[in-house]
């Protein structure tokens, strides 16, 4: 079971943080940053890729279905939709939360 104080120390540093920036003065320059590189090609690629692995694996249950019938293959098929899922979130979830503290703890944000 998780920690019921796991996100109030999120906060906590977050806010301490924002008031060590207050008491401090800083106040960096902000404006548009500059641009890396980009490879548009590889981001093409790798979306086109996706695409085709999600629709595999989404028409997968669909296909075992027309198979075989039985009690074995829908237990198989429901583990692995789920543990799909589980994937699925725990990637978005990853991905997302270091831009998120990131973008949060951006100095050109105002005070709050």
């Amino acid at each position: 079971m998780a920690d019921p104080q796991l996100p109030a120390i999120s906060t906590k540093l977050l806010l301490a943080e924002l008031q060590r920036r207050k008491e401090d003065g800083e106040r960096p320059a902000c404006g548009s940053k500059e641009t890396g590189w980009y490879d548009t090609a590889a981001h093409v690629f790798a979306l086109l890729l996706i695409l085709a692995l999600s629709t595999l694996a989404c028409g997968f249950p669909l296909i075992s279905r027309r198979a075989t019938t039985g009690k074995r293959q829908k237990t198989i098929i429901f583990y692995c939709q789920h543990v799909g899922t589980g994937v699925l979130l725990a990637t978005a979830f990853v991905h997302l939360l270091p831009m998120a503290f990131e973008s949060l703890t951006d100095p050109c944000l105002p005070y709050f």
